[in-house]
């Protein structure tokens, strides 16, 4: 019939390990011509940092993405959109190491942009620290584990509560034994 039909989503919640995957794109602005490039799911949690210090749990997959195809769909066996392909990393040592946002974080970021404009369901601590983890302590002679408060930004909610060189060792009844754990429960809050 020649009409397109809009994508179905799947669950990236779902996704395995050695799951078939296809990237879609339209790689060095190739002006008429999207590509599909295929590979497998190589991690399904994967947490990432960016240039801008920026970290989330991403997918990774060996699907090659370049320039330009960056953004397209990352799709499985069954033709649903599982994560839009955002970076790679590229050197002599990496071959094929590309990222993809999670259906999961992407669908609720597109509903709230669409019903408000922004997102406001982010949570922010609003500070820059440093992880104390049991060496660090031990070395350093602090009695507690956890995150060292370096800074506290006036937008944070800990400003006026906790100040530079406070020690935060738990947050939501949770041990932070290391900052990734502070990054998931920020990443899970609202």
């Amino acid at each position: 019939s020649g009409e397109f039909k809009p994508a179905t989503f799947g669950n990236s919640d779902e996704l395995f390990a050695g799951q078939n995957v296809v990237a879609i794109g339209r790689p060095n602005g190739a002006e008429n011509e999207s590509t599909i490039t295929n590979g497998i799911v190589s991690s399904v949690n994967e947490r990432v940092q960016n240039a801008t210090n920026y970290s989330a749990r991403l997918i990774q997959t060996n699907c090659a993405i370049n320039p330009g195809n960056s953004g397209g769909a990352l799709v499985d066996m069954y033709g649903h959109v599982i994560g839009v392909t955002a970076s790679k990393l590229a050197g002599s040592v990496y071959d094929n190491v590309g990222y993809a946002i999670p259906t999961t974080v992407m669908k609720r970021i597109v509903d709230e942009l669409i019903s408000n404009g922004k997102v406001i369901s982010r949570a922010k601590l609003g500070i820059t620290y440093a992880a104390i983890d049991s060496i660090t302590a031990d070395m350093n002679g602090y009695d507690y584990k956890g995150i060292l408060i370096d800074s506290v930004s006036e937008d944070s909610g800990l400003y006026g509560k906790a100040e530079k060189g406070d020690i935060i060792t738990h947050i939501n009844g949770i041990e932070i034994t290391n900052d990734n754990i502070v990054l998931d429960i920020i990443e899970n809050s609202r």
